[in-house]
């Protein structure tokens, strides 16, 4: 009997496959390119706008807020006065990172000569003017950042990160 069933279970599989070809693979890719978009910030923007090109948000931690693996946040040229950190805790893929970049070919500062950035409460009790904390696939690119009265860019509890021509 065993000998019987087993490849008449077998065969069973193999035509259940190829009936319904989309495997969990193919619909994970699906999902993530539906996912994958591109999320405009500028000094001069404003966070009721829907975060296109032409009409930028203003709060870098708004785009943030909207992250999905794939996603890009380019930050369009000028300098952002912060008021907090911006915070990444965000989980990207490896087929999908999450980026935060300067727009290509502008200055992009981020300044953060306005406030104190808190004490973390955790060791090392570092934050950073962007803290990426239990994070991963994360890239962080072309970007300026000055006048952290902590770290300018920490990183806590995350792993393939990429820091790419940032000061």
């Amino acid at each position: 009997i065993v000998k019987i069933i087993l490849p008449a279970l077998l065969i069973a599989a193999l035509l259940i496959s190829a009936m319904f070809p989309a495997t969990g693979q193919q619909l994970r890719g699906q999902e993530q390119s539906a996912e994958a978009h591109e999320i405009f910030v500028s000094p001069n923007g404003r966070d009721n706008n829907p975060g296109t090109i032409k009409k930028p948000l203003r709060s870098i931690q708004k785009a943030v807020g909207r992250m999905l693996p794939g996603t890009t946040v380019t930050l369009l040229e000028g300098t952002y006065n912060l008021k907090t950190p911006v915070t990444i805790a965000h989980k990207g893929t490896e087929e999908n990172r999450i980026t935060l970049r300067g727009a290509k070919g502008a200055k992009v500062i981020l300044d953060g000569i306005s406030f104190n950035i808190p004490d973390s409460g955790t060791y090392p009790r570092n934050n950073g003017l962007i803290q990426i904390q239990n994070a991963t696939y994360i890239r962080i690119q072309n970007i300026h950042v000055r006048n952290s009265h902590r770290s300018g860019i920490n990183i806590q509890e995350s792993h393939h990160v990429d820091i790419i021509n940032c000061i």
